[in-house]
């Protein structure tokens, strides 16, 4: 597949007397690549974390197409263990010709169809380990041992986890420097947070009304310096559910807010004053859509 670069004009802005100095050229965009990785169609919930520790960022994804949890180990361009992982591709459906990124693929087998997957240290070894939920064992923790495997795993079945790929969050939801889990299911949103052992036990349980739901985030709303609670439900033309944080790790009853959908691509970030900002595609319209 052919690389494509893009670049905008540099523009040069002068000031219109000979006392004033000119402001500086803009320096060009450039996007290289793209580098391309063969996955399977049925790909899904990407996580991104130094799971090697090599000061690289790795991304772990689902193929339920063929049951694998897959690892993309970032390495140097050209190092051998990147060049002998290339090959050409079949041509019964598009697909690059062939294989040129930069990361290097390894798979370990899954037993069930997964939904959502998240990274963190979930355990408190410096480690990045995987939650994932899934359609058989509702959540799924692999933890990763010294040798970079996942062998050791932990599961909680008692709940009916959404099906979507943005229904879990994981992050310090208490204040403890621990990495805890959010996760959205049928009619309930459950906070599993970490012991000081490492490792989760029963979670916390709050009532929702929605069987259908999604953009699960974990972000201060109201600026007490705590992670709050919000997500996506379809209830009319679209609202926004908010709980704060009232004390480590708990959360109000459910606040909602009007909020349009449908809603693609959601994401979260702060103006210059700090306040938060959702951006989103708007389906509909085909325009990129920001609230405060």
């Amino acid at each position: 597949m052919s690389r494509v670069l893009f670049s905008c004009l540099p523009v040069l802005c002068t000031a219109p007397l000979a006392f004033a100095a000119p402001e500086p050229a803009l320096a060009p965009v450039r996007l290289d690549g793209p580098e391309v990785a063969r996955l399977a169609w049925d790909t899904r919930g990407l996580a991104a974390a130094d799971f090697d520790r090599d000061g690289k960022l790795d991304v772990a994804l689902v193929n339920n197409e063929n049951g694998k949890l897959v690892l993309l180990y970032q390495r140097a361009p050209g190092s051998p263990a990147v060049t002998a992982d290339r090959r050409a591709v079949s041509r019964d459906r598009w697909e690059p010709q062939l294989e040129d990124t930069r990361f290097q693929k390894v798979s370990l087998p899954t037993d069930q169809r997964h939904f959502a997957l998240v990274a963190g240290d979930f355990d408190g070894d410096g480690r990045p380990d995987l939650a994932m939920t899934g359609a058989t064992d509702a959540l799924t923790v692999r933890f990763q041992g010294e040798s970079a495997g996942f062998s050791k795993s932990w599961t909680w079945r008692n709940f009916e986890p959404l099906q979507g790929q943005a229904t879990m969050v994981a992050k310090d939801l208490d204040g403890d420097s621990r990495c805890d889990l959010a996760v959205l299911a049928k009619n309930r949103l459950l906070i599993f947070r970490q012991l000081p052992a490492g490792g989760f036990g029963e979670p916390v349980s709050y009532l929702t009304t929605e069987e259908k739901a999604g953009y699960l985030m974990a972000e201060d709303v109201d600026g007490d310096q705590k992670p709050d609670l919000f997500y996506l439900a379809p209830s009319g033309e679209g609202s926004l559910r908010l709980r704060r944080q009232i004390a480590p790790g708990a959360f109000s009853s459910e606040i909602s807010l009007d909020y349009p959908l449908p809603a693609h691509g959601m994401a979260v970030t702060r103006d210059a004053e700090g306040r938060l900002l959702l951006s989103k595609v708007n389906l509909k319209s085909r325009l990129i859509e920001r609230h405060t």
